[in-house]
């Protein structure tokens, strides 16, 4: 049987701002009521007739008076989710963009390769620096022991 609606993308950029520090911009929604108060990359939903890198720039603009040339961006990853929950939604897009790069490496020339080496080593570092706020946070709420476990240390242990 044929479906009576056809399926709908809600396409959307987000930027992903990184200074000479290997920091990223992170910005706290506010105002759209959808999320307000978390942290978020920049984004915004695409327009009909517009393509990702104008929406990009404009977006920059628009939310955080950060002008950005059109040149400079580049797309990284493209994804599709259809379900999220909360403190899940980044860990699966991180797993998502993660099985984008490792499905476009044939195609990436040698310069692609180095930058792609460099951002991937500084999304490492802060993957592990949440990790560590994850063990702390396990740790205050006593998560192990309620895990069966003697202690946080024990509980990362049995997830090896």
């Amino acid at each position: 049987m044929v479906p009576t609606e056809r399926f709908r993308l809600a396409a959307a950029v987000y930027g992903i701002v990184i200074d000479g520090d290997d920091r990223i911009l992170l910005m706290r929604r506010a105002g759209s009521g959808y999320r307000d108060g978390q942290l978020s990359l920049p984004a915004g939903h695409l327009d009909g007739g517009e393509d990702a890198v104008t929406r990009l720039v404009r977006e920059l603009s628009e939310e955080l008076k950060i002008f950005a040339d059109p040149v400079s961006c580049r797309l990284a990853v493209t994804m599709h989710r259809v379900v999220t929950v909360a403190l899940c939604e980044p860990v699966a897009a991180m797993s998502d963009c993660l099985d984008s790069v490792r499905g476009t490496l044939s195609g990436v020339d040698d310069e692609g390769i180095v930058q792609a080496l460099r951002d991937m080593e500084s999304l490492s570092r802060q993957t592990h620096a949440v990790m560590l706020e994850l063990v702390a946070e396990a740790d205050s709420r006593g998560i192990a022991a309620g895990q069966g476990f003697a202690s946080t240390q024990r509980l990362l242990a049995g997830m090896l």
